[in-house]
């Protein structure tokens, strides 16, 4: 799909009067749209394609190059793409279509979750450009995962008492 194309399918997924159309958007112009919003993202998808050898990706690995692009353009604050990117990711969660829903759900919002984290990246770094619908299933995901966190760690402090406990009676005996 040459550049023109990909502007114009770009402009036409956010014009206000075609967001109708949109309800039913398939992952495969989500993905596309979504790359095509990161203006300077060629290199990374390039050496993407370049592992893959022809062979399709998947979407789920092709949201990852974009969520780590996303992240590291959150690192150096060049934002200037983040407004288009962000009517994307709103049109995939409001989006009829399951799979494009999930994907922006479970493939941007808590990639961006997890890749960020590792910078010390939390959600609140995200309400600035994200949609407030985006923003909520964000928090959402974070509070579910600081939840089983939590939950793992109980069990864990549960099992390693279990083991003094026994270990204290082994020496008893």
């Amino acid at each position: 799909m040459g550049c023109v194309t990909s502007l114009l399918i770009l402009a036409h997924v956010l014009s206000p009067l075609n967001r109708a159309l949109c309800s039913q958007m398939n992952p495969r112009i989500f993905v596309d749209n979504l790359k095509n919003a990161c203006s300077d993202i060629d290199p990374q998808w390039q050496e993407h394609l370049d592992f893959w050898e022809g062979e399709e990706p998947g979407y789920y690995n092709e949201i990852s190059v974009i969520v780590h692009y996303i992240v590291s353009k959150h690192k150096a604050s060049d934002f200037r793409d983040f407004e288009d990117i962000a009517k994307i990711i709103d049109l995939g969660l409001k989006s009829k279509n399951d799979e494009t829903s999930e994907l922006a759900l479970i493939g941007v919002l808590e990639g961006i979750l997890f890749v960020g984290s590792h910078d010390d990246i939390r959600p609140e770094h995200h309400k600035n450009w994200l949609s407030q619908l985006a923003y909520k299933e964000l928090v959402e995901l974070d509070n579910a995962f600081e939840k089983l966190h939590e939950k793992l760690l109980k069990k864990s402090m549960w099992k390693w008492t279990f083991i003094r406990w026994l270990s204290s009676l082994r020496s008893k005996f």
